[in-house]
């Protein structure tokens, strides 16, 4: 047995996850791989990811959730996925995106292609730990936009994240994406809080 079995997972088909986004953008499916709880494992996989440079482990738990959604036979974005991107100063201080290396590991045996070039944040967000749901989004709408000119009306992608939250994020990606024409949304998270 491995460590693996030991993380808390969410049955995949979690309305939970769906519900945070649901009504609020058109979402088609979404899925989070762990349940987060603070100060548990999954808060200390994630911060290890995102603030102290273990790519790899982001890398290796996107493979699992990857894994996961093929053995359970999920229907999977047939044009690809994309990661939350970071701002460019917050990737440059930090080496990498932890959207994208999650996006990568789920990707790996999978065949789908990852797209870091469709979407941009443009604009730097204040923190959001110890924001509402309101205020998350407020401080998120703006941040984002299309850096592409490529047409992707009609278009399924799967959006990636690490963890939501109030889904503030991925609420204001997907605005964008909409706005784009893509037809269908998915949404991937490794955890829910």
């Amino acid at each position: 047995m491995t460590c693996t079995y030991l993380l808390p997972r969410l049955e995949l088909d979690n309305e939970e996850t769906y519900r945070k986004l649901a009504g609020r953008v058109k979402i088609s499916s979404a899925y989070s791989f762990l349940k987060f709880n603070k100060s548990g494992m999954v808060q200390k996989i994630l911060h290890e990811v995102k603030y102290n440079n273990n790519p790899d482990l982001g890398f290796f738990v996107g493979q699992q959730f990857g894994n996961y959604l093929i053995k359970e036979n999920i229907a999977l974005p047939k044009d690809g996925l994309i990661p939350v991107p970071l701002h460019p100063q917050r990737q440059k201080e930090r080496g990498y995106n932890q959207a994208e290396v999650i996006a990568n590991g789920l990707a790996e045996n999978s065949g789908l292609e990852v797209h870091t070039n469709l979407l941009s944040r443009i604009k730097e967000s204040l923190t959001q730990t110890k924001k509402g749901r309101t205020a998350r989004l407020d401080n998120m709408l703006e941040c984002f936009a299309l850096s592409t000119k490529t047409d992707l009306k009609g278009m399924h992608f799967g959006l990636v994240d690490d963890v939501i939250t109030t889904g503030a994020t991925l609420e204001a990606c997907c605005l964008c994406l909409e706005k784009a024409g893509v037809g269908e949304i998915s949404i991937f998270s490794i955890a829910n809080a």
